[in-house]
């Protein structure tokens, strides 16, 4: 039993070790690495935007359901009690009939008491819509709504979108220049060891040495403002997710290797968010004209009253002394509006109005689209451009860098040349950090006008 025991703690040790060597891989140094898309996902159920916009179609929800209760059954309850605190209510008869009800005493107008002085009427009304002209496009509007609520939720998802990946981005670049920095500052601190051998040698003077050191001060305030620039941006980033400010975040380094297929027909307005939102206000203005066209037709409703009135000389309307009546009514109601002055030819010229202005605005928009899309396609081209000759020059300032590295150590070029070819590669390896930057910005807003940015994010 004992070397079965020991071979089994053995495996024991052994998986613990694998499980907590893939711990520390996951965590590394206690950082999460998120790529973009995974930032994305999270954004979706975390951001603050995101919420709200949910909440404000839930609340459009609640009153689109309100209006539809219009069309269920009204059911009321109530009770009147009232007192006649002088005398009760006298009916006048005219002569005839009073001589009747006077049994012939009377030769004139006739009064009669009509009730007791106390009076209660309770009831339960019940009102039921049957027919008016706006059922007919009932199904329409929750239709229309529909859309109005993805359209609205894909517009803030394509805005967030950009956002989010704009600013992981700016970081990747930060970390990038960084990167660089870290690669000159070694590269300074070898050269800064050769010019002390040179100068222990007698090779060179003290003020080389000086003007190096100052060289590398330099890039060590550059990498604690860069380092400054990534720490707000990740703020700005976790904010926009919704992550924790305490979470620890790592980021890849910004690259390049893009396959995009630019197509310069392909902009369509149609699918656009931003129309389809118009398209949708177009639809409830549409909507909103025949609700007030509806108003002004005809409506069929039906009645129920389960009404009973008690009269006594006192409170107590359940003695043998009051007077109960049951005066329930059963029936339909037709209203049939006739004229309610300018008020419907006023509403429907203010919707005419707000038609008139959404062409306008889809119009505008289209326009405005096409001409988005096509700058969007020739920026693009031209970055890529720029950013694939930038990639030309920092190979040859790395040719000429590596040569006066060799002739430098040689002792045969002074410092002077060696760190202007030094500054020369940091400025062109920062300029096209900078220009990659504007390359993946260009591409987003490609995405953006050519309608694919959910499709490429997601």
């Amino acid at each position: 039993m004992k070397p079965k025991f020991t071979v089994s703690l053995f495996v024991l040790f052994i998986t613990l070790g694998v499980v907590n060597r893939s711990l520390m891989a996951q965590t590394g140094n206690g950082k999460l690495t998120y790529n973009l898309k995974q930032l994305l996902t999270l954004a979706q159920e975390n951001n603050k935007d995101i919420q709200l916009v949910r909440m404000e179609l839930q609340k459009a929800n609640q009153q689109l359901a309100q209006k539809k209760s219009n069309y269920l059954p009204k059911v009321d309850a109530f009770a009147d009690y009232y007192w006649y605190w002088g005398h009760v209510p006298l009916a006048i008869f005219p002569e005839n009939e009073g001589k009747i009800f006077s049994g012939g005493n009377s030769n004139g107008p006739y009064p009669v008491s009509i009730g007791l002085p106390n009076n209660l009427l309770a009831g339960v009304s019940l009102s039921q819509r049957l027919f008016e002209f706006s059922y007919l496009s009932s199904g329409k509007s929750s239709e229309i709504f529909s859309s109005i609520e993805s359209a609205k939720i894909k517009d803030k998802k394509e805005q967030l979108f950009y956002d989010i990946a704009v600013c992981y981005y700016e970081i990747s670049q930060l970390a990038t220049k960084e990167d660089f920095i870290d690669f000159n500052i070694a590269r300074l601190d070898r050269m800064i060891k050769i010019l002390k051998v040179q100068l222990n040698n007698q090779m060179t003077d003290s003020l080389q040495l000086m003007d190096l050191e100052l060289k590398k001060a330099d890039l060590d305030l550059s990498k604690k403002e860069f380092k400054s620039g990534l720490k707000r941006k990740t703020n700005y980033l976790k904010m926009l997710v919704g992550l924790p400010d305490s979470m620890e975040m790592d980021y890849g380094k910004l690259d390049y290797s893009s396959a995009l297929e630019l197509k310069p027909d392909s902009a369509n307005p149609k699918e656009n968010t931003q129309m389809e939102l118009l398209n949708s206000a177009q639809g409830m203005n549409d909507l909103s004209q025949k609700q007030v066209q509806s108003e002004y037709l005809p409506t069929l409703d039906f009645k129920f009253n389960l009404l009973w009135n008690a009269q006594s000389p006192n409170l107590g309307f359940f003695s043998n002394e009051a007077y109960n009546n049951n005066i329930s009514t059963m029936g339909l109601k037709l209203d049939i509006p006739i004229y309610h002055g300018a008020e419907k030819k006023k509403k429907l010229q203010e919707l005419e109005i707000g038609r008139d202005m959404l062409e306008v605005q889809k119009q505008k928009l289209k326009e405005g689209y096409q001409l988005q899309y096509t700058n969007s396609v020739e920026e693009l081209e031209f970055k890529k451009a720029r950013f694939q000759q930038q990639q030309e020059i920092i190979r040859l300032k790395n040719r000429f860098l590596d040569k006066a590295n060799k002739q430098f150590e040689q002792g045969i070029l002074p410092i002077k040349e060696m760190l202007e070819a030094q500054s020369g590669l940091l400025e062109a390896q920062m300029k096209s950090a900078e220009m990659l930057l504007e390359v993946k910005v260009a591409e987003l807003n490609y995405y953006k006008w050519s309608n694919q940015l959910l499709s490429k994010l997601e």
